[in-house]
């Protein structure tokens, strides 16, 4: 599949949304946004110092600055005027978050509830080893289109058909950011609870007990049409529905190998590029034990 077919396919699907963004809808807030993440007088000087280069030779005075402040605040004007989504690169992540204007975002908690539980998993086997410092996890959804891509088109094909299969992961996340927006008390708690629950699960069937064995066995809802085994009802609602979803991506591939496998659908398996992208990825999502 060409590149124009596929942008096609995924504007029509309805993962691409076209906006036609009139930069004079964004300019006042922008300039709001601007001074929210301007949480230092440093900050706040450096920005002025690139507003005014700008105007006067089309220049900044600080490259970095102006991609981390001035274009994240352009891309967060855009999100609240198109009321479109904005998910941040991690450095802008960092600094939105020192600022007011920072809020609670339902797909990065739950990526992140994932991806923690995920890496707890693989310390398990060395909860008393103090050589074992660092895991590495790399986030689940990726690692999940990597492994059934048989090339590199494949991978968009893939991605697509992920997103119908997670279609109630996706609903739950929508209504769980919905509350957020919303200020809704009663429905963030009951999705706060859906991730307990999980993590409750997770952690009783798979971490270890006091003698560091663990339990790896399947639970049976019945052996027979007339012979049942009684689960404890969280057992039960962690096999349906999103929250058994969540639990399959917690269980994902940690990810090692679906990095080698990339970088050979990119050919660039065994070149010094794909060295260096490798050991910068695994310094990206290597996590320490200790802040687990």
């Amino acid at each position: 599949m060409g590149w124009q077919q596929l942008i096609k396919k995924i504007q029509s699907d309805g993962l691409i949304k076209v906006h036609d963004f009139q930069e004079e809808k964004l300019i006042e807030v922008r300039k709001a946004i601007v001074d929210q993440l301007c949480i230092t007088s440093s900050i706040r000087k450096i920005q002025q110092q690139n507003e005014e280069e700008w105007v006067k030779n089309k220049e900044n005075v600080d490259q970095f600055m102006s991609q981390l402040i001035w274009g994240g605040a352009g891309m967060l004007a855009r999100g609240h005027v198109y009321e479109t989504f904005y998910l941040p690169h991690p450095l802008r992540v960092y600094a939105f978050k020192q600022s007011p204007i920072a809020k609670r975002d339902a797909f990065t908690e739950t990526l992140s509830f994932i991806s923690t539980n995920q890496t707890k998993l693989l310390y398990f086997d060395y909860e008393e080893s103090e050589a074992i410092q660092a895991k590495f996890s790399l986030p689940p959804f990726i690692s999940i289109i990597i492994e059934e891509s048989n090339n590199f088109d494949d991978l968009f094909v893939v991605a697509l058909q992920l997103r119908q299969e997670y279609e109630d992961l996706r609903s739950w996340l929508k209504k769980f950011q919905e509350a957020i927006d919303h200020d809704d008390t009663k429905e963030i708690s009951k999705h706060t609870k859906t991730l307990k629950s999980i993590q409750k699960n997770i952690e009783a069937k798979y971490s270890p007990d006091k003698f560091g064995s663990l339990d790896l066995s399947f639970d049976l809802l019945s052996l027979s049409p007339g012979i049942a085994i009684p689960l404890p009802i969280n057992k039960i609602r962690n096999k349906i529905g999103v929250r058994s979803t969540i639990n399959e991506l917690i269980l994902a591939r940690a990810g090692y190998s679906s990095i080698k496998k990339l970088l050979k659908l990119l050919g660039e398996e065994k070149s010094k590029l794909g060295k260096i992208v490798y050991d910068d990825l695994i310094r990206n999502f290597q996590v320490d034990k200790n802040k687990l």
